[in-house]
C-alpha cells in the first residue's frame, strides 16, 4: 500500500502544475515587493508617494492571474475525475481583486506599514536605531501580508468555482514537512474547507468530483493523510519540535494527535494559589466534547457552568506537559493520565473491553492497577518508616507537622489567628457566623511533657475555647482544624449530617490506607492513635480544615498545607491529595450551601 505520509506526490499531475503556476505568480510578486522597499530608510510618506499605486497594481494584477488560474485548474480536474455536472458558471476575477481576506483594501497593506514607519520617524524618543528596526520590521509585514492576500484570493477562488459545480467537495494538502495543526487537518472534505493559516502557511485545496460517494470511492484515497505515520517518519528531535515535546511523547504514548494537537486551543494556566500554575485546557470538556467523557468517568465529575455558553466539566482537562509533570514520566502513571483526560482514541472511558474498536482497554486497565498498587506502596513504605521513627501518645491530637520547632510571640499568633478565622468567615459568609470562640497559646504548664512535645492544639466545645501550641508550625490550619470542631457541635443541623460525611469519606483512598494502618498497628499506643485519626468528629475536622484552605484561597493556607502533605516528619494521611479530596469538596459544598 503506498504510504498515506506524501500526499502531494500523490496528487494528479494538473494540480501539481497548477501550483507551480500559482507558486511562479507568487514569487514575482515577492521579488517585486523586495525592489521597491530599499535597505536603506527613506521618510515614510516618500516611499508611499513612489510605491504605493504601483504595489496596488502589482498585486490586482496578480490577484486577476491567481483567480483564472484557480478556475481552470478546478475545471480540469473534475473533468479529469470524470465530473458530468454543469459547467456553465466561473469564477469572476474582478471580485477578487482589491481586498484582502479580511476585506481590506489592497492598497491598505502598504498604508498600514507606512504609517508604522511615520509613527516611528515622527517621534522624538526614537533612536534611529530603532527606526531602522521598524523600517525593516515593516518591510517583512508587507511580504508576509502580501503572501496571505495572494494566497486566499487563489484558495477563495477555487472554492467558488467548486461550489458553482454540484456535488463536488474540496480537499486539503499538505506539503511535508507541515505544522502540527496542517498535520491533523490534511485530508479533510468538506463544502467549505477554508481554514486558519499561518504566515507562510503552504497548504492547499484541491477539487474531488463525486462528494456524495466520498466513502466508497477509490480514487479518494490519493487525497488521504495519515498523521500518524507522518509522525513516525520524523525523527525524535522534529517530532518534539514540530508537536512540542510534551505532545510528542504523549503521542508516543499512544495519544491520538487530533486531541494533543487541538487541546492547545484552550490552553491557560490556573491562578497561582499555592505556589503552583498548573496548565489547564477547555478544549473538548463540554457534554458532547471527547475528553468530558472521559473526565466524568475516571473522575465522578459533574457537569456545571463555569461562566461560559456552554456546561463543562467540574474538573479541567490537564494538558500532557501537567501530566508529565505530575507523574515524573512514570509510564504506567503517564498512561493512566493520559486515558482519564481523554487523548487517547484506542480505549473506552469505562476500561470494559465490551467493544472492538477500544483495542487497549486491557492495557491502559492494566497500568492504572499498577499506577495505584504503586501509590499504595509509596503509603505504606512512608508509613512504615513514621512508625519506626516515632512514639505517638495516645491521646496525642495530632502529629507534628515539622521537624523544627519554633518560637512564637503573641503578636505573631494574633496575626495568625486573624488571617485564619477571616478565611473561615469569607467561606462562610453572613449567614452562618464563625463560632466565637476564645483562642489563645498554649501554657505549657498546664499540659504533660508528652503533650507539649506532640499536641498541636486542643479545644473544649462546652466552654468554647481552643489553645494552640506555640512550638509547632502551621497554627492557621490547627486553628480551622480546631474551629472545625465547634462548627461540627453548633453548624451542622443534626448528628446524622456527621455521620451521612463520614459514609463518604470512608470511601477516599486517606481513610482507606488509615484503616490498613490500623490493622498493623505494633503497639496499643499506635492503636488508640489510629482509633483517634478515625473518629467521626476528627475526620471532619481535617476535612474543615483543608476545605476552608481550598475554598478561601488563601496563598498562606495553601502553602502550609502543601507542606503539611509534603513533609516528612508528618503523617501523610492526615490530610487529603487534591484527587482523592474532590468528593468530601463536593460534600462539604452541599453541607454549607446554605452559608455560602
Amino acid at each position: 500500500m503506498p504510504t498515506t505520509v506524501n500526499q502531494w506526490e500523490r496528487l494528479p499531475y494538473s494540480a501539481r502544475q497548477a501550483a507551480k503556476r500559482r507558486i511562479a505568480v507568487m514569487r514575482r510578486v515577492e521579488k517585486a515587493i523586495l525592489a521597491m522597499w530599499p535597505q536603506t530608510m527613506v521618510p515614510a510618506y516618500i516611499w508611499f508617494n513612489t510605491y504605493a499605486d504601483v504595489y496596488t497594481d502589482l498585486v490586482e494584477e496578480a490577484q486577476a492571474e491567481l483567480v483564472d488560474i484557480a478556475a481552470e485548474t478546478v475545471d480540469i480536474q473534475l473533468a479529469e475525475q470524470g465530473y458530468t455536472g454543469p459547467t456553465g458558471l466561473t469564477a469572476n476575477p474582478e471580485a477578487f481583486i482589491g481586498a484582502t481576506g479580511t476585506g481590506q483594501a489592497v492598497m491598505g497593506l502598504a498604508y498600514a506599514q507606512a504609517l508604522r514607519v511615520t509613527h516611528a520617524q515622527d517621534n522624538p524618543e526614537t533612536t534611529y536605531y530603532q527606526k531602522h528596526q521598524i523600517w525593516n520590521y515593516a518591510g517583512a509585514m508587507l511580504f508576509q501580508a502580501t503572501q496571505t492576500a495572494l494566497a486566499d484570493t487563489s484558495r477563495t477562488a477555487k472554492m467558488v468555482q467548486a461550489t458553482a459545480r454540484p456535488g463536488t467537495a474540496m480537499i486539503r494538502v499538505v506539503r511535508p514537512p507541515c505544522c502540527a495543526r496542517c498535520a491533523i487537518l490534511a485530508g479533510k472534505v468538506g463544502i467549505n474547507v477554508g481554514f486558519d493559516r499561518h504566515p507562510n502557511c503552504d497548504c492547499d485545496a484541491v477539487p474531488f468530483a463525486d462528494y456524495n460517494n466520498r466513502h466508497t470511492d477509490p480514487e479518494l484515497k490519493n487525497y488521504m493523510f495519515d498523521t500518524g505515520e507522518y509522525f513516525a517518519s520524523l525523527t525524535e528531535q522534529q517530532q518534539n519540535k514540530i508537536f512540542t515535546r510534551a505532545g510528542a511523547q504523549a503521542i508516543r504514548d499512544g495519544a491520538d494527535p487530533a486531541q494533543v494537537v487541538n487541546a492547545r486551543r484552550g490552553m491557560r494556566k490556573a491562578s497561582d494559589k499555592f505556589g503552583s500554575r498548573p496548565v489547564f485546557t477547555d478544549e473538548g470538556t463540554t457534554v458532547r466534547g471527547w475528553a468530558s467523557r472521559y473526565l466524568r468517568q475516571s473522575y465522578n465529575q459533574k457537569m456545571v457552568k463555569r461562566g461560559g455558553r456552554y456546561m463543562q466539566t467540574q474538573r479541567p482537562r490537564l494538558m500532557p506537559e501537567e501530566i508529565y509533570r505530575i507523574t515524573g514520566g512514570d509510564p504506567d502513571w503517564s498512561l493512566s493520565m493520559l486515558h482519564a483526560n481523554g487523548y487517547l482514541l484506542d480505549a473506552s472511558p469505562q476500561l470494559d473491553g465490551k467493544r472492538s474498536w477500544f483495542p487497549r482497554d486491557e492495557q491502559v486497565a492494566a497500568a492504572r492497577d499498577r499506577t495505584t498498587a504503586k501509590m499504595i506502596a509509596r503509603y505504606e513504605k512512608k508509613m512504615g518508616a513514621e512508625r519506626d521513627r516515632r512514639d505517638l501518645s495516645a491521646d496525642s491530637r495530632q502529629h507534628p507537622s515539622y521537624s523544627e520547632l519554633v518560637v512564637t510571640t503573641e503578636k505573631q499568633f494574633k496575626n495568625r489567628k486573624r488571617r485564619a478565622l477571616n478565611a473561615a468567615r469569607m467561606v462562610h459568609g453572613k449567614q452562618v457566623p464563625v463560632p466565637d470562640i476564645k483562642i489563645s497559646l498554649m501554657d505549657p504548664r498546664n499540659f504533660t511533657a508528652a503533650e507539649n512535645r506532640n499536641l498541636r492544639g486542643r479545644s473544649r466545645v462546652d466552654q468554647g475555647w481552643i489553645v494552640i501550641n506555640g512550638a509547632k508550625q502551621g497554627q492557621e490550619l490547627t486553628i480551622l482544624h480546631e474551629v472545625g470542631h465547634h462548627i461540627e457541635r453548633f453548624v451542622l443541623p443534626d448528628s446524622k449530617s456527621l455521620e451521612r460525611f463520614a459514609r463518604v469519606a470512608s470511601g477516599t483512598v486517606t481513610v482507606r490506607e488509615l484503616r490498613k494502618c490500623k490493622e498493623r498497628a505494633l503497639s496499643a499506643k499506635e492503636l488508640g492513635h489510629y482509633d483517634y485519626l478515625l473518629g467521626n468528629r476528627e475526620i471532619f475536622a481535617r476535612a474543615y480544615a483543608q476545605w476552608v484552605t481550598i475554598e478561601s484561597g488563601n496563598r498562606r493556607l495553601g502553602i502550609l498545607l502543601n507542606r503539611h502533605r509534603r513533609s516528612e516528619y508528618s503523617d501523610s494521611l492526615e490530610q487529603w491529595p487534591d484527587d482523592d479530596f474532590t468528593v468530601l469538596h463536593e460534600a462539604l459544598n452541599q453541607l454549607f450551601k446554605g452559608s455560602r
